[in-house]
């Protein structure tokens, strides 16, 4: 298992690191990223997680070498540990940023389409590569993909499987920024950092408010009603408040 993390002012780092490979995502990688996500959760000191991969490649999404997996009780098992890294990736109120270089396959795209921000790097190479070897797209990545693309773009992207460059993810909305060749971790880093000094409260609550899904005007309304009206009496809307009127960096507990 091959898993870098790092925590430094409030960003959580976790690297993919198995570059000879170009970082597989085994179901050890997915139990270690979502252990330390949850870890993350937990604690106070971590406000955001940035998740890359490591040698000029994001990951090249499961290991075919290890597929299948020994019976179906093991392929059930290996499923389950996929479905909670992403379930855990999307029920935390802490924002996740992730920086696709070289190629991102598979799995991998349902990782990062679990994040809420997603850099790629301009020579990046998104691979849907499921119909070609005659499996079904793990990892979420039928919900995911479609809560980005719409569903129509997301049936055709899986069912035909050609790679996808990063100007034309970034045009279909799979990506969010495009960075210079070269640069798509260093962007990445300061949307991370920078998501790491907003407001706690409000950023979970957002987050939250889009983990199942958009919902129709009325539930839509009724959650802001709710929330909203909580988060008008935190501290961190005191700071906050304080902060626009003094023309200052706002300094947020959480609470």
């Amino acid at each position: 298992m091959s898993l870098l993390v790092e925590h430094a002012s409030g960003l959580l780092t976790l690297t993919f690191s198995e570059p000879a490979k170009r970082n597989p995502l085994t179901p050890e990688i997915a139990d270690a990223l979502a252990k330390e996500i949850r870890e993350a959760e937990a604690s106070d000191l971590v406000r955001a997680v940035l998740i890359l991969g490591s040698g000029g490649n994001f990951s090249s999404g499961g290991d075919l070498r290890a597929m299948p997996p020994a019976d179906t009780i093991a392929a059930a098992d290996r499923l389950r540990r996929y479905a909670a890294l992403i379930t855990t990736m999307a029920k935390s109120t802490l924002p996740m940023v992730c920086a696709l270089e070289g190629t991102t396959a598979g799995i991998a795209l349902g990782v990062a389409t679990a994040c809420d921000v997603i850099v790629a790097d301009e020579q990046a190479r998104l691979l849907f590569p499921f119909s070609r070897l005659g499996l079904f797209p793990d990892g979420g990545l039928i919900h995911g993909l479609a809560s980005r693309v719409g569903p129509g773009r997301a049936k055709a992207l899986l069912l035909v499987g050609d790679p996808v460059t990063a100007q034309r993810a970034y045009d279909m909305g799979l990506v969010d920024r495009l960075a210079p060749p070269g640069s798509a971790v260093a962007l990445a880093s300061d949307i991370a950092r920078d998501l790491a000094l907003r407001a706690p409260l409000s950023v979970g609550s957002i987050k939250s408010a889009f983990s199942d899904g958009v919902n129709a005007l009325a539930p839509t309304l009724e959650t802001e009603r709710i929330t909203q009206s909580r988060l008008y009496f935190s501290e961190d809307f005191t700071e906050g408040r304080a902060a626009f009127f003094d023309k200052r960096q706002a300094a947020f507990t959480g609470r």
